[in-house]
Parts: C-alpha cells; sequence; structure tokens
C-alpha cells in the first residue's frame, strides 16, 4: 500500500507544479494588460514576452504583446505576434483586424504626406509596412510602386504594379500606368499586351480607352511595323477624329511610305484643327514638294516663315519652290535668310 501513496504525493506535486507555473503565465498575461491600460508599453512588452517565453502556445500572450508592439509603433514585431496569434486561436480575429486597419490607413496617409513632401524612402517605409500589415491590399502595392517609379526604379515598379493588377484586375487606371512603363522603357511588346487588355473592359471614348489605343499606335509606330501602327491610329481616330496627334503621325506615316496625297490630306486636317500647327505646315509644303508641286507649296511655306521665322528648312524649301515657279527674286532673299539660320 505504501508505494501507492507515494506515488499519489508525487502526481499532486506534478499538479501543483502546473497550476504553479499556469499561474505566474496567467499573471504575466494580466499584468501586460494592465500595463497597456496604463500606457506603459514596454513593460506591458516586457510581461507578454515573459508569458510567451513561459508558453509560447498563448495565444492570448501573443495577441497582448501584438497590441503593446502597435502602440510603440513596432509594427513588424506587431504584426508577427498578431500572425501568430491567429495561428494559434481566431479568438481574437475581430481585435487583429481592427487593429491592423487603423495602423494601415494610418501608415497609408503618412505614405502619401511623404510623397508629397518628397520624401520618398519615408513613403517607401511606410508602404512596405503596409504590406506586411495587409497582403491582400492592393493601394499600398500601387503607391510603393510610384515611389519606386520616382525613385527610376522601374523594374521593381513594374512587379509591384503587376501585383496590384492581380489584387484588382478591374482597375483600369493601374494597368494603364504600367503600360505607360513599358512603353517608357521600350518594352513595346509587353505594352500592347497590356494595353489590349485594358481595351477589353474600358468604355470605347473613355480616357483609359484613348490612352491605351493611342500608346499601342505609338508602340506599334516605334517598332517599325508602320501597317500595324496605321491600322491602330484610325482605330484611335474612330473614337477622337479631331486628335491632331493622331492624325499628324498618320500623316508622317503615309509620308515615310511616300504615299503623299494620304499624307497631305492628314496634315491638312491637322492645320484645319490649329492653323498655328508649325509643323504640319511645314510637312504639307515637304509632301508637296516631293511631289513637285512647288506652286501649291508655297502658301505652306510662308505660313510656316511666319509662325518661325528662325526656321532654316523653311527658309530654304520656300526659296526652292520661289525658283521653280519663277519668282527669282524672292528666291534669293529667301536663299540669303536661310544662309544666315544655316546651322554650323
Amino acid at each position: 500500500m505504501f508505494p501507492m501513496k507515494r506515488h499519489f504525493i508525487i502526481t499532486a506535486l506534478l499538479a501543483a507544479a502546473v497550476v504553479f507555473w499556469s499561474g505566474c503565465q496567467q499573471t504575466a498575461v494580466t499584468s501586460a494588460k494592465v500595463y497597456i491600460q496604463q500606457q506603459n508599453y514596454e513593460k506591458a512588452i516586457e510581461q507578454a514576452e515573459l508569458a510567451i517565453q513561459s508558453n509560447p502556445n498563448d495565444a492570448e500572450a501573443h495577441y497582448v504583446a501584438g497590441q503593446a508592439y502597435g502602440y510603440v509603433g513596432e509594427f513588424r514585431k506587431m504584426n508577427e505576434a498578431f500572425n501568430t496569434s491567429l495561428e494559434l486561436s481566431p479568438k481574437r480575429e475581430t481585435e487583429i483586424t481592427y487593429y491592423k486597419n487603423k495602423y494601415y490607413a494610418d501608415l497609408f496617409n503618412l505614405g502619401a504626406d511623404a510623397i508629397r513632401n518628397n520624401e520618398l524612402d519615408t513613403a517607401k517605409e511606410k508602404y512596405e509596412l503596409c504590406i506586411d500589415m495587409i497582403p491582400d491590399n492592393g493601394a499600398a502595392y500601387t503607391n510603393l510602386a510610384l515611389v519606386h517609379t520616382l525613385l527610376e526604379e522601374d523594374s521593381i515598379a513594374i512587379e509591384l504594379y503587376k501585383k496590384a493588377i492581380a489584387l484588382d484586375p478591374e482597375d483600369l487606371n493601374i494597368q494603364v500606368t504600367l503600360g505607360m512603363i513599358y512603353y517608357r522603357e521600350k518594352m513595346y511588346d509587353e505594352a500592347i499586351a497590356t494595353f489590349e487588355d485594358v481595351l477589353t473592359k474600358a468604355e470605347p471614348g473613355s480616357e483609359n480607352y484613348n490612352k491605351s489605343i493611342y500608346h499601342i499606335a505609338y508602340s506599334y509606330d516605334l517598332m517599325g511595323d508602320r501597317d500595324k501602327a496605321i491600322e491602330t491610329y484610325f482605330a484611335a481616330l474612330e473614337t477622337n477624329p479631331e486628335d491632331k496627334d493622331l492624325l499628324f503621325n498618320l500623316g508622317r506615316l503615309y509620308f515615310l511610305q511616300e504615299r503623299l496625297d494620304d499624307s497631305i490630306e492628314m496634315f491638312k486636317k491637322v492645320i484645319e484643327l490649329d492653323p498655328e500647327d508649325f509643323e504640319s505646315q511645314l510637312n504639307v509644303g515637304q509632301a508637296l514638294i516631293e511631289g513637285k508641286k512647288y506652286a501649291e507649296a508655297i502658301p505652306f511655306y510662308e505660313k510656316a516663315v511666319e509662325l518661325n521665322p528662325d526656321t532654316y528648312t523653311g527658309w530654304y524649301n520656300l526659296a526652292i519652290c520661289y525658283i521653280q515657279v519663277g519668282e527669282r527674286e524672292k528666291g534669293v532673299n529667301a536663299f540669303a535668310r536661310a544662309e544666315e539660320l544655316k546651322p554650323e
């Protein structure tokens, strides 16, 4: 009978020990909560960490630690503590969501202020914390991408915009911005693919639609695919038939293809919309000279030199036209003016 009694005593002692350690742990968590109420956050962290050290699987201790870390601005540690708490138990999910949303909003706005003040490293830090806090919210990726764009780190910005699009594929503004970066970086295939995706979603004639189709045309143009560029310029003109840039570029491509009448037609449409467009006046004259229509070219060159009296090309070609139609004196005077402006 004696061994049984000894076993009972040992079991009782073990039970007492468990109660003792559990009580210490519970006391540390309670102390941490009291310190938070007293706004003594460093002490709260100390007590919460003691509780975690005693029992790493105590979800409440991790939650309280997260609270305290948040109050002192240690957001990475806060996230780590909150995430561990949720892994152990969903009990504090509502409170943790509240804190994360609150701090996310604060950091997001601080990042926006930093961008406005050109404090880009600060803005970068704030948005990285936002992403760490709520990784499935695309807004922080978008603003962090903007920061990297301003820092001239387009390769990083591209990856961030792609993440933002994956989270919100219906936000066409982000897609257009990504397409513009591809375009600026001369990644024309990627730009075209991005803009074409926008065209499938945007309302024809909307700002995003117009920007996309314009840059598809510009991309084909710069890639040297003139036929595709012309096709796309025409498609763009269907939604905005009075866009001077589209008409001008179409005229330029026609000129390069030696389709002089089509080129003249496009440049004249630009002039109808804007008689002060110097380059279009000059280009109509050039196309007419190519077709040996010197008399028709004269009024366009005369307007060009009126708009820009210091144009060497305008005066030189005007002189040629005057000579060709027999107005020698005017031709000599125009040549003299051209010689004064001749580039060295």
